[in-house]
């Protein structure tokens, strides 16, 4: 009886240290596959549940992949926005600034009509108020090689910032430090033509204007006459004055009345002026041949 009431005991104490080593026998790390045999175990579900289970993960994992994708999106489409609107800021922050710029491009014009014909052309440009370069260009012109005979037309340009014109009948006369009569000019109704007149006796610088007054104009060149020699002396340029035998006399050409002041007894140069009737145009010549080839030139003109 002793040893038979002892048995449990002893069993007991084998069984415990048995139960142990079978909890230590379990594995310590948690797996998809022994969660899956530890859900069978415990759990018996149906196959509609495991379908609804799949389901359910993966209207999930497309409901969060679409989430990720529209965020993408969204962050796409904001950096297109913002580098849109930075190009249009940009581009219009260029085109203001050039509006308010001012514009270096000069407008191209078209020379007026000759009053007559004439040989050759060329053009001069300076810049506004630049009377030594002007001066300089026109004597250039006036000693090229030409035949005899030849009117050269000179095209007179200035060139004022971005604005380009012609020079006018006050223009040419400031450029030679010349004081015209106030009258006289308010008389001039058209851009100043200049030409040079290539003689025998060397070139001659003149001009032609039409004026709105014919014989008013006329009158004035007759009351500048007194001071006409001194003030017209740079267009002669460096020709020497020879021995003067009469002041300004009339002269007569094609029934043209003009007036002369024969400056030198060798050869043609003088001082010269008339007025075309038939288009009240204004003649100045430095040489008596120069005068009577532009009468002839007007008259074929008409």
């Amino acid at each position: 009886m002793a040893e038979a009431q002892q048995n449990p005991q002893t069993q007991g104490q084998s069984l415990a240290p048995q139960s142990k080593a079978a909890e230590a026998r379990k594995p310590a790390i948690r797996t998809l596959k022994s969660d899956v045999e530890e859900f069978f175990k415990t759990t018996k579900p149906s196959l509609a549940q495991i379908v609804s289970q799949e389901v359910t993960q993966a209207q999930y994992r497309y409901q969060k992949k679409e989430k990720e994708e529209g965020l993408k999106k969204y962050y796409i489409l904001g950096v297109v926005a913002a580098l849109v609107l930075f190009l249009a800021g940009g581009g219009a922050l260029f085109w203001f600034s050039l509006k308010a710029r001012p514009s270096q491009t000069t407008t191209k014009i078209s020379a007026p009509s000759p009053f007559f014909a004439t040989e050759t052309s060329r053009t001069i440009s300076v810049k506004a108020g630049d009377r030594l370069q002007f001066r300089r260009l026109l004597e250039d012109s006036v000693h090229e090689r030409e035949r005899v005979g030849t009117v050269k037309r000179i095209v007179g340009k200035i060139q004022d910032k971005t604005e380009e014109r012609f020079i006018s009948f006050s223009d040419f006369f400031d450029f030679w430090k010349i004081i015209p009569p106030s009258n006289l000019v308010s008389l001039v109704d058209s851009p100043i033509m200049v030409f040079i007149y290539y003689g025998s006796d060397g070139s001659r610088i003149g001009f032609a204007v039409r004026v709105r007054d014919g014989e008013r104009a006329f009158k004035e060149f007759l009351s500048w006459e007194s001071t006409m020699l001194g003030d017209f002396r740079p267009l002669l340029l460096n020709e020497q004055i020879g021995e003067i035998v009469a002041f300004f006399e009339d002269r007569t050409f094609r029934n043209i009345d003009w007036r002369y002041f024969k400056l030198s007894q060798e050869k043609d140069l003088g001082i010269g002026y008339t007025i075309f009737p038939a288009k009240n145009i204004l003649v100045f010549t430095a040489s008596k041949e120069a005068m009577e080839t532009v009468i002839n030139r007007l008259y074929s003109a008409r």
